[in-house]
């Protein structure tokens, strides 16, 4: 008969276990269907839980809207009472339990329904679930700012190297101009340059010219020049000839008139 009744016992102590861990289910499920309804309220992702923008949606218009009426479940299961588990002669309603003899051995089974032996969900995994979740959200905000100052270098650099191109292009076309200009303004210049030429080469004519005819005025000189002197000594030998010739005919004379 005890036996019988510790059977008994032991499968409602086991009922009861499994009814606890239903509602224990149960009530986590409902508190992560409310954090889950409360997280695009917040601006995070019902997915990761980070704050939107992520991975999963880029805009909060993106986050599924969840209600509350549409995720809670149940609290009791389908064709099952807990309550007809339970003893019958309760001192307090607050403080059931009931007993159990086994091996000449009395054990008393009391649950006190106002208290929770764990809270649902677990605060000590919330807690660990909230490190992670910040940890995880200051290597996001270090990765975004690691990813903002990358952003603004590469920007840095890229306004430097469109600076330098725009000077390139500014210095390039300024070069342009100058050869347009010099291209419009070359015939302009090579038709003065053959002006130039032109009287340049007329006035080499003409100094050539006047040089040719000094020449020959010179050399025209310089042989009547010539001319006049082998006249002059011509003249003057003939005056030597006809002095030494009349000096000669004098002595004669003279001597004739001696003998």
């Amino acid at each position: 008969m005890d036996e019988s009744v510790e059977e008994i016992l032991s499968i409602k102590s086991r009922d009861i276990q499994t009814a606890l861990e239903e509602l224990r289910r149960n009530e986590i499920k409902v508190k992560v269907g409310e954090m889950k309804s409360k997280l695009p309220q917040i601006g995070r992702c019902t997915i990761c839980t980070l704050k939107v923008p992520c991975k999963h949606y880029s805009s909060l218009s993106e986050v599924p809207r969840l209600h509350e009426p549409d995720i809670i479940p149940s609290y009791t299961t389908p064709g099952f009472d807990v309550t007809e588990y339970l003893p019958k002669s309760t001192t307090d309603s607050y403080n059931r339990g009931f007993r159990m003899r086994s091996k000449g051995q009395h054990t008393e089974y009391k649950f006190d329904f106002t208290q929770r032996d764990t809270s649902l969900p677990n605060e000590r995994r919330l807690k660990q679930l909230e490190l992670i979740e910040n940890y995880r959200e200051e290597k996001l905000k270090r990765e975004i700012d690691k990813i903002h100052k990358l952003k603004e270098q590469e920007e840095a650099r890229r306004k430097q190297a469109q600076y330098a191109e725009d000077m390139r292009k500014k210095y390039l076309l300024r070069q342009k101009e100058k050869l347009d200009e010099y291209k419009e303004a070359l015939p302009y210049k090579m038709e003065k340059l053959k002006e130039l030429l032109a009287i340049e080469n007329e006035q080499k004519r003409d100094i050539e010219v006047k040089r040719k005819k000094y020449i020959e005025k010179q050399k025209a000189r310089l042989q009547e020049y010539h001319e006049k002197k082998e006249m002059l000594k011509k003249i003057s030998r003939e005056k030597v000839l006809e002095l030494q010739d009349e000096i000669i005919n004098r002595k004669s004379i003279r001597i004739k008139h001696l003998i």
